[in-house]
């Protein structure tokens, strides 16, 4: 049976902080909204393989109230609070209840429903946001040491948890209320979920130090990471984007005694093939996402300037950090074969070009770009980092070894020379990206939350 609730030893505890949160609530929950036509009977997946699902007891939780730790929109740093903001819809469109506790830019406890999902906006008690950029490295450490643990972040999830008493919690993005939640939720005797986008956890840096992945450990990560794999001891179920990013969690001691389910983010099929791009007979290579040195941009300018001149032509789409993009235009040149096209929609630039560039230095867990880019019939030229490599089938585009000298020069010739197979290339990529529908990402974290739930009330 589950634990009673404990409502009277809190850190931080207030009766003004309880009155607002039970207002914001009885808010949230005054907002009609609907749950949508009814459940689908959910799948669970084997251990490592997202393609093959099959049937398990996850069938009889046709309902579930559900409670997802992260950040959301629109407060976003990447594509993980996007995903996560497709789970929660996913989810409600199933029948199910969806609460969302995301830390806020906000003075107190606010609430609101967007498409069905209650969301409780949190004040967050350190230096500064999650999505601040900017800082000295003075202040980024004592953010981080604080985020580690803080215990200023107990009182409005605990009172959140006390009320909506969720079957189960699904953390996803940690960042704001530090892995001391996990504890706050255990002992409320409520099962665990969580999901790995990125390697926070294991390093503030995301595994990128002095401009490279980084090949051992330093001690700043050493001394932060101790109490964060402790505390992921709590955890029921751990899942991750990929087999790469849930290889290196494992390998670093987290999450022990926890059942692993690799859950690939799922993405929308586009309903057609994009209409006929039109040229002047040159490949047209894309790059699209932040202009930042672990993405790699660098790199493929550099490279692509070792292409015979005619050829190609290089459409890059992103913002960064104006001092880089000087470098980035000064590298490049007065090559008019490099177009610089600033932000614009992924859609736009996919509707572009006949190749994707995802040219990462940085192990990248699961790009959604390239997802996103197979689903537009675009091949996709990727770096063997992360689990760019598991996002693309065979025949869908080319990997290349980001530390080989020309191996980046080399795999766009290719697709030059492929000019000719682009199209049956595309027709593939669309074939094989059915395999990461949004609908089997439902069903992946719905299995979860079977077995997690299972699992706990078995234990508690």
């Amino acid at each position: 049976m589950r634990a009673r609730p404990r409502r009277g030893n809190l850190p931080g505890e207030d009766r003004q902080l309880e009155s607002r949160i039970l207002g914001s609530i009885a808010s949230a929950r005054s907002t009609p909204f609907s749950h949508g036509t009814g459940p689908e009977k959910p799948r669970c997946l084997r251990r490592g393989d997202s393609s093959t699902p099959r049937q398990c007891s996850a069938k009889r939780f046709n309902y579930m109230k559900v409670l997802i730790v992260s950040l959301y929109p629109p407060y976003v740093i990447g594509g993980g609070e996007v995903v996560v903001r497709k789970l929660a819809e996913g989810l409600v469109s199933r029948g199910n209840d969806v609460v969302v506790v995301s830390p806020g830019k906000v003075k107190q406890v606010r609430a609101e429903v967007v498409n069905g999902v209650r969301i409780y906006y949190v004040p967050v008690k350190n230096i500064y946001f999650p999505t601040d950029t900017g800082k000295h490295r003075v202040l980024k450490a004592v953010w981080h040491v604080l985020d580690t643990y803080n215990p200023l972040m107990v009182g409005a999830l605990a009172h959140v948890l006390d009320v909506e008493r969720p079957e189960v919690v699904n953390t996803h993005n940690v960042t704001g209320f530090s892995p001391i939640l996990w504890r706050v939720v255990k002992e409320r005797g409520i099962a665990i979920v969580n999901t790995v986008h990125s390697y926070y956890l294991l390093c503030p840096r995301q595994l990128m130090r002095s401009g490279g992945p980084c090949s051992t450990l330093c001690p700043e990560c050493c001394v932060l990471r101790y109490p964060r794999r402790r505390l992921s001891e709590l955890v029921d179920v751990a899942t991750g984007v990929s087999k790469f990013i849930i290889q290196r969690y494992r390998q670093r001691g987290f999450f022990r005694g926890a059942k692993e389910f690799l859950i690939y983010n799922g993405v929308e099929h586009t309903p057609k093939s994009p209409a006929p791009r039109e040229g002047n007979g040159r490949v047209r290579l894309g790059y699209l996402g932040r202009l930042h040195p672990i993405k790699g941009v660098e790199e493929l300018i550099r490279s692509f300037l070792g292409l015979p001149p005619g050829q190609a032509e290089l459409l890059i789409a992103g913002n960064g950090m104006p001092e880089y993009e000087r470098v980035l235009r000064e590298v490049a040149g007065v090559r008019n074969e490099i177009h610089w096209l600033g932000y614009v929609p992924g859609h736009e630039l996919l509707r572009q070009v006949d190749v994707l560039v995802v040219p990462s230095l940085w192990h990248d867990p699961a790009p959604l770009v390239v997802q996103e880019a197979l689903s537009y019939g675009v091949p996709v030229i990727g770096a063997r980092r992360g689990g760019i490599p598991e996002l693309m089938g065979e025949g869908t585009g080319w990997i290349f070894e980001p530390e080989e000298p020309g191996a980046l020069t080399r795999a766009m010739w290719k697709a030059v020379e492929s000019r000719c197979d682009l199209v049956t290339m595309g027709e593939r990529a669309r074939k094989w990206v059915r395999n990461f529908t949004p609908e089997a990402m439902v069903n992946g974290y719905v299995a979860a939350y079977a077995y997690a739930v299972e699992k706990n009330a078995k234990t508690s």
